[in-house]
């Protein structure tokens, strides 16, 4: 799939915009003319995209913030906000995993996991949403996993988290969609990102694909694309759906 719609003149917030998925999604808003704001944590690859836009048909404004100090989040809107009044699209990518059982994981690691995947997006939506309900329109795509649909071994944790997004999305877009801000959640299963390969050996990841009746890592650039399209004009009439982009792995 190789979805590139035109978003020129679309103001786009991408979280987690300088590592895997966020990084291929906020490249593919910038080659169909978006402007991207793009939040994450690594100055330099935010730098990166911002040289990037510098070739392509959209623009780029990279702001550094680490979610992991949520305290930080509702300022960095706020700036932003004060830049860009007018929000089109909000996409939720930012996010972390801890590969370790309920036995191992200390507290810390636990509220950090909830403090990046689920408080950041809670804080990230409620920033931004009234923007969009003054504008009457808008898009928000927040990134569950197929974790937080089916479970996953030695991810509670993770799994957890994104299960509360997923939860977020369908209640937000039940508030929310009478304003035409629409509001969906995109589960990818295994993605060939640092986050999901850190965690496993060569073999394990072996033995985990043959779950998967594609039997592969989906791309990044596979994902971006998804997102895209939950985003753009033609899907308008969705809204608090949950899409799948899992290889198979869900339905069996």
């Amino acid at each position: 799939m190789n979805f590139i719609p035109d978003f020129s003149n679309k103001n786009i917030i991408i979280t987690g915009a300088t590592s895997g998925i966020g990084w291929e999604t906020a490249c593919r808003y910038i080659a169909a003319g978006g402007n991207v704001i793009a939040i994450g944590r690594n100055t330099s690859k935010g730098q990166e995209l911002e040289q990037y836009a510098a070739s392509e048909k959209g623009t780029c404004h990279f702001y550094a913030c680490d979610f992991l100090k949520s305290e930080t989040i509702e300022p960095l809107c706020a700036r932003i906000l004060a830049e860009f009044p007018r929000i089109d699209i909000l996409v939720n990518c930012a996010g972390i995993s801890i590969y370790k059982t309920i036995l191992e994981m200390s507290i810390q690691e636990w509220d950090d996991i909830f403090t990046t995947n689920v408080k950041a997006t809670f804080l990230m939506c409620r920033s931004i949403l009234p923007s969009m309900r003054t504008n009457k329109n808008g898009h928000i795509v927040n990134i569950g996993s197929t974790a937080g649909v089916c479970g996953a071994y030695n991810l509670h944790s993770y799994a957890a988290t994104k299960g509360a997004v997923i939860q977020l999305t369908r209640s937000l877009a039940a508030e929310y969609s009478a304003d035409n801000v629409i509001i969906n959640c995109v589960c990818p299963g295994a993605t060939a990102t640092n986050m999901c390969k850190d965690g496993e050996t060569p073999d394990e990841m072996r033995e985990f694909l043959k779950r998967f009746p594609l039997g592969r890592f989906a791309t990044p650039a596979e994902i971006a694309s998804i997102i895209m399209f939950v985003s753009s004009d033609e899907a308008s009439n969705m809204a608090g759906s949950i899409i799948m982009d899992d290889g198979g792995f869900s339905a069996i």
